[in-house]
């Protein structure tokens, strides 16, 4: 059997795209290597049933092709809750600074349900046959009449193959032939991967105590594990979380260690009431290998995302690589995802126009 499109990769670009080549009649197949779809969307459920963040959490009202989308799936979203104090800690030995948040600057949104609720509205909009999990590609070959796609235990032939993984991950661990031209691989290799190196944690809690004392749950840190921290508090405001970022240094620590050196800052910024907490839960992207294969300590952030070189047709004009690495439009956030599904959506519709098959 011949697909008229594959897409690897089942995060917010390719499922995006199988959604809108749905829309036009098109019936792609998706292949994801994890056993969830997702990607770098992962909400999970804490203790109290609060939604836990693991990956991308946050927008702005700046990230159009994001809010369109929402407005489609019929997503809410709600603010981020910046009301009251925030804390900052320049240095060990001083206690932390308070300070006012700034009121009246563009809030950032949250997802009613969390994140995950974007890709459920997506997953439900394709057939169930649409996606197979546990299927991680290896190698793609290109044939006369198109391309042969093998993953651990099943091969298949694509007329048009979309690949959404992060570029640096992609020529890391698929094999092609012929080989794709070095420009491309060199450029693949020296681009960041969005959230390759974040340790996203959250610390859940049966009250929300810091509100209760006029803070916002904002920190910034110089000084603790945490350097960043937010108010995780659902959008019915019945559960609730301190939730952020952890230094990428404590990457060499055990998870234990980790949820230590997290108590121990919140009960110096918060006291006692810090450490009656419901659970502890983290993830480090960098241990995901089917989203950073070796991290690249030298990338910068954002470095070459958007680069116009991905926008690069290959193997025959049937083979092109995108996924929010790619994209021009906010390369490397959830908008940036969505933004490069419709550019290969609208590319590879254009194409097929031009040969009559839609």
């Amino acid at each position: 059997m011949k697909h008229p499109v594959i897409i690897i990769g089942a995060g917010l670009t390719g499922l995006t795209a199988a959604w809108l080549l749905k829309k036009q009649g098109i019936n792609a197949l998706v292949l994801e290597a994890r056993d969830r779809v997702g990607g770098r969307i992962e909400t999970i459920e804490g203790t109290n049933h609060t939604p836990i963040e693991m990956g991308a959490t946050w927008f702005g009202a700046k990230h159009q092709f994001l809010v369109n989308l929402l407005k489609d799936l019929q997503v809410v979203a709600f603010p981020q809750f910046q009301q009251g104090k925030g804390l900052f800690e320049s240095m060990s030995f001083t206690p932390a600074q308070e300070f006012e948040m700034p009121q009246g600057e563009e809030p950032s949104y949250r997802i009613v349900g969390g994140t995950e609720a974007i890709i459920q509205k997506l997953k439900d909009g394709l057939g169930a046959d649409q996606i197979v999990t546990k299927a991680k590609v290896h190698t793609i070959v290109q044939q006369t009449e198109g391309l042969q796609v093998f993953t651990q235990d099943t091969q298949y032939l694509a007329e048009q193959v979309i690949s959404t993984l992060p570029p640096k991950l992609l020529i890391d661990t698929v094999k092609f032939s012929p080989e794709l031209p070095e420009t491309i691989t060199n450029l693949c290799a020296n681009t960041h991967t969005w959230m390759g190196e974040s340790i996203k944690f959250a610390v859940e809690y049966k009250a929300p105590f810091w509100r209760e004392r006029g803070f916002s749950g904002a920190i910034f840190s110089q000084v603790g594990i945490a350097n960043e921290v937010h108010d995780h508090t659902n959008y019915e405001q019945n559960t609730f979380a301190l939730k952020g970022f952890l230094s990428g240094g404590s990457r060499q620590m055990t998870k234990a260690q980790r949820e230590a050196e997290v108590l121990k800052q919140f009960e110096r910024l918060f006291g006692k009431v810090a450490l009656e907490y419901a659970g502890y839960y983290e993830k480090v992207w960098a241990n995901e290998p089917f989203t950073t294969h070796q991290v690249n300590e030298y990338l910068l952030p954002h470095q070459n995302n958007g680069h116009p070189v991905f926008q690069n047709v290959l193997l025959d004009d049937r083979f092109v690589i995108a996924g929010t690495e790619t994209s021009p439009v906010f390369g490397g956030y959830m908008d940036g995802a969505v933004h490069s599904a419709h550019l290969v959506v609208e590319r590879l519709l254009e194409k097929l126009k031009a040969k009559d098959q839609v």
